[in-house]
This record gives C-alpha cells, sequence and structure tokens, in this order.
C-alpha cells in the first residue's frame, strides 16, 4: 500500500487528483470477510492480520507468519508515495527522453 497509483504518478507526475483513490483498512480484510462471526470461528484458518510500516515491523510479523504455515494470513505493507523499483524509475525516464528527442525531430 503506497497512497495511490505510484505507476501512474511516476508517468504523468504526483498531483494528478485521480491518483488520490479512497484509501481500504486492508489489513482488516478478514474481519469483513465474516472473520469474527459465530458460524465462521470454528473453520476458520485465518491467522495473523495486521500492518506494519517498518522493515523492523515486517521481520516481527514475518517470524509469526512462518510459525503458522497452515493458515491464511494478511499483511500490510506501507511503502513510501513514490516507492518503486529502480529500474521502473529508469524506464520511465528514458521513454519520457526518448518522447522529447521524437518530438523535437518532428517540428
Amino acid at each position: 500500500n503506497n497512497d495511490g497509483y505510484t505507476i501512474e504518478k511516476l508517468i504523468h507526475g504526483p498531483d494528478r487528483a485521480y491518483n488520490n483513490i479512497q484509501m481500504w483498512r486492508y489489513h482488516k480484510s478478514f474481519e469483513y470477510f465474516g472473520n469474527g462471526l459465530k458460524q465462521n470461528r470454528e473453520q476458520a484458518i485465518t491467522g495473523f492480520a495486521d500492518q506494519v510500516k517498518t522493515r523492523e515491523e515486517f521481520e516481527k510479523a514475518m517470524q509469526q507468519v512462518v510459525k503458522e504455515t497452515d493458515k491464511i494470513h494478511f499483511l500490510e505493507v506501507i511503502m513510501p508515495s513514490m516507492d518503486a523499483p529502480k529500474s521502473l524509475v529508469l524506464t520511465i525516464e528514458g521513454t519520457r527522453e526518448y518522447k522529447r528527442r521524437e518530438r523535437e525531430t518532428q517540428e
């Protein structure tokens, strides 16, 4: 979860309003799918569900997750808004430069 459409923010700019999407409480997914209902408790195979914001929180959560491999877990990882793989950023920058040069040759 990085608060919107990062790929679109990288391509078209971070300030486009359509990239500001309604945020969910993703780590609460088990609850809104009925995990807490009495009739579901006996057959539930749900385990850990939480939100993490740091590497330390992530590693601590994963320690708990690997102890219960027979259950489904839900871990929402909060990332910085513009976090993206370097290769993606470089690809977008390269494409932007290519298009700029292409426009210049057409003028």
